[in-house]
């Protein structure tokens, strides 16, 4: 069986050889790449370490478009972060926090960041999900990055943005 761990390191090997530049990241044990939680809009914070917050596995950029990328050991286990990635990238109060936690963090001044109005709007963010074994349907505005001992293919969601698209297929090729 494939182990989360396996899949965050094919996916951070993946980007890193498309020359995507890594923003944040929260693997399954540890990191030495800042995390960035994103608060939630409106709540009073909590004195429980990331309550009220979504932390991305692994977030990337490239040419404006911001990936956020959640890894898993099985698609059968996405069901939570599809719903996760879907307010993050949806909701405009979500977006607001994500756009602050990045200026927080210092990331948009980075290399190929994008701008945090595209973030605020959405226009940036590209919601993908890491994982062994096949594409799952009726994701279209996913990308999904599927391993197969290691070897990964790229599925691009028909809803997927086209200037985003074209980023995205590179990393298959």
């Amino acid at each position: 069986m494939t182990s989360e761990a396996e899949v965050y390191l094919w996916t951070k090997r993946l980007f890193r050889s498309r020359d995507w530049t890594i923003l944040a990241s929260d693997p399954p044990r540890g990191t030495d790449v800042p995390r960035l939680e994103v608060k939630e809009p409106g709540s009073t914070q909590s004195l429980t370490k990331n309550a009220n917050a979504v932390i991305n596995d692994l977030v990337y950029c490239r040419d404006g478009a911001l990936a956020l990328v959640e890894c898993k050991d099985s698609a059968a286990k996405t069901g939570m972060d599809v719903e996760k990635l879907e307010r993050l990238c949806g909701d405009p109060a979500w977006r607001a926090s994500l756009a602050d936690a990045m200026a927080g963090r210092s990331l948009f001044g980075r290399d190929d960041a994008p701008a945090p109005s595209a973030v605020r709007s959405g226009d940036a963010l590209v919601p993908v999900l890491a994982y062994p074994g096949d594409p799952q349907s009726g994701l279209p505005a996913f990308v999904q990055l599927t391993f197969e001992d290691g070897d990964a293919t790229v599925t691009v969601g028909r809803d997927v943005p086209e200037r985003a698209r074209e980023r995205f297929h590179a990393l298959s090729g």
